[in-house]
Order: C-alpha cells, then structure tokens, then sequence
C-alpha cells in the first residue's frame, strides 16, 4: 500500500479549505492510502472488490497517522461527504471510503508512468549501445595497434635488408625509429600501406643505380618518397626492366 506514487495537482490550493493543514493532512492521507488498481479484501464480514480510489480506514487510524485529533478527523469527513468528494460507508469497526474524483485526480498517472518507463527503457538501450560501441571501438583500436606494429615492423625489416646491401645497419639501434617513420608516412603522410610496399619493392630491386635517389634509412626513404616513386616510374617508362608488378 505505501509503494509507488500519485498525482497531487497544485489545484489544490485553490481550495480555500487548504488553508486548513489538518483539512490538508487527512486529504493527503486519504489520497495516499487509496487503492491504484482493484483488490480483493473483506470488510464487514463480506468479501468485496476495492476499486481505483477506495480505502478501508478509520477515524483512529487517520489520527494516528496525522496527528489529527479523532473528533477533527470525523468533522473533515463529514465535510468531505457533504462536498460531495469523498462517498462513505460505516459499519462498527471501519469505513469504506471511495474518493469521488479519483480517475480525473490520476488520469494522467498511467500515461506519465508509461513515459517514464520508456525513456529509462531508452535511457538503457542508448547506454548499452554506446557501451557496445565503445568496445567495439576498443576491440579496434587495440586489433589495429597489433596490425600496425606489424605492418611497419615488415616494412622496416625489407628496408634494412635493402640499405644492408650497400651499408651497413645497426639494426637494433634504428628498428623503434625507422618503424616510427614509416607510421608517420602512412599516418601522417597520407600514403597507403600498399604504394609504400610497393615502392619499397621497387627500391629494393634498384638502389645503388644512377638516378635513383639514395635514402638509407627510413627517415630518408619518408622525406624521399615522392621522388623515389618518381625515378623508378621514369625507369619503367624509359623501357627498362619493370619495377613495379
């Protein structure tokens, strides 16, 4: 009986007996304990139906509960009775009491119920979407952070074997750096992880020869690039042996 909510419209305070705060603690009383929804109960030795808006108290229990005195409490039923906002039935013990108004009191109840029921149904299911969303973006950034220490780890191994043919290379000193650069020519640059591969490829096949950039280290192959790229397309036009497969 004391779980959930009810409306209590500010109208309230129109009523000039409102000004009254016993009048307005046995109203509040009756309109808190009153039934939402039917239920089977006895009273006065029968077996009955309480309705929307009805209650079985009695002048003792509302005084106890709101410090009215007994006498005050009867004098407010009365009133209630007389205007026409509450129906009374009395037997020795108790009394059935049906507030008149009460659909048009909780008329919007269920709707605002409804409404709060379905925004926290959304509020959920926006949360686990952007809960789903953010590990898939976690699964992704972690899978791409693997793949990219890979990749330019490949393409740093393929250049030190290129340069080693011609120098010599500290390999454990420059691999952190020359994978560094790599990232940043694909990341920064804007080159793809194919054109790099490829140009690697064909660098590989022509370093050392005449008009071919040197660049022997991946900082020199990133600032190079272009021009790299460049050479080995002229070479393939110029008709000889083709680099780029």
């Amino acid at each position: 009986m004391y779980r959930g909510w009810f409306c209590y419209y500010r109208k309230i305070w129109d009523n000039p007996r409102s000004r009254d705060s016993e009048w307005l603690s046995v109203w509040t009383y009756l309109m808190s304990m009153a039934t939402h929804k039917e239920i089977d109960t006895v009273w006065n030795g029968e077996r009955i139906k309480l309705a929307d808006g009805q209650l079985i108290t009695g002048r003792k229990s509302i005084s106890i509960k709101t410090g009215v005195s007994e006498s005050k409490v009867n004098r407010i039923l009365k009133r209630l009775k007389i205007e026409q906002q509450i129906e009374q039935q009395t037997c020795s013990a108790s009394s059935l009491i049906s507030i008149t108004n009460w659909d048009a009191y909780q008329k919007n109840k269920q709707q605002i119920e409804q409404r709060v029921n379905n925004e926290r149904t959304t509020s959920e299911q926006r949360a686990n979407t952007n809960n789903n969303v953010n590990n898939v973006n976690n699964v992704n950034k972690d899978t791409n952070t693997v793949v990219d220490v890979v990749v330019f780890s490949e393409m740093t191994n393929k250049l030190t074997t290129i340069v080693s043919s011609i120098i010599k290379v500290n390999k454990n000193s420059s691999k952190s750096k020359w994978t560094t650069e790599f990232k940043r020519l694909h990341q920064r640059d804007g080159i793809k992880i194919e054109r790099i591969n490829r140009v690697l490829d064909g660098y590989g096949k022509v370093i050392g020869q005449q008009f071919i950039p040197e660049a022997f280290s991946a900082k020199a192959f990133r600032a190079k690039f272009i021009q790299i790229e460049r050479a080995l397309a002229k070479r393939e036009r110029n008709g000889k042996r083709p680099i780029f497969k």
